[in-house]
């Protein structure tokens, strides 16, 4: 009938929108259809391709949303043959349940420091407002060594945080990070 419509939406239409679903279907059927980016240059790019993030009965919205990361604290007076060992048997976490992957790393006390000033005592261009931590003395997180665990599941993570915590030496497990992309 000559007319034009549009499907708007909030952000841009090839991240984590519908939009494309209803493009396919446009587009099948005879009809002219534009995608037109949000803003972002990566946004503009995948529009300009016709090119989608997310597409098929798994979104990317979806799988960001099962990955987990997970710090996994121990109590302070372990020798570093048990923090060692608490390392190996994360490792061997990837068999259980559902886990597809599994990644641990290490993160002493240093350098949960260097990560926490970093996060709350710089200015703009990075640079340490020492002001701020002049009346510090030595690393008050240096008892906070942790393993981090990134855990990739099609199902819930409880069973695998219920096994970390069980194991002998480790004092806390706390969520630092889910659904972030990488």
């Amino acid at each position: 009938e000559g007319k034009t419509i549009v499907f708007l939406t909030l952000g841009d239409p090839s991240v984590y929108s519908t939009y494309w679903y209803l493009h396919r279907i446009i587009v099948s059927r005879g009809y002219e259809a534009e995608m037109v980016p949000g803003g972002p240059s990566f946004c503009a790019a995948a529009a300009a391709l016709l090119c989608i993030f997310a597409v098929g009965s798994t979104s990317l919205a979806y799988n960001v949303y099962q990955e987990k990361q997970l710090a996994v604290f121990m109590d302070a007076d372990l020798t570093q043959t048990e923090i060692d060992h608490i390392g190996q048997e994360l490792a061997k976490i990837s068999g259980l349940s559902s886990c597809e992957s599994l990644s641990v790393q290490y993160v002493s006390g240093d350098e949960a420091w260097e990560e926490f000033k970093a996060a709350y005592f710089t200015d703009e261009t990075g640079a340490e407002m020492t002001e701020l931590t002049a009346g510090i003395e030595g690393n008050p997180l240096a008892d906070s060594f942790n393993y981090r665990v990134s855990i990739r599941m099609t199902a819930d993570t409880k069973a695998v945080r219920e096994h970390i915590a069980s194991l002998p030496g480790v004092r806390k497990v706390t969520t630092i990070r889910e659904a972030e992309a990488r």
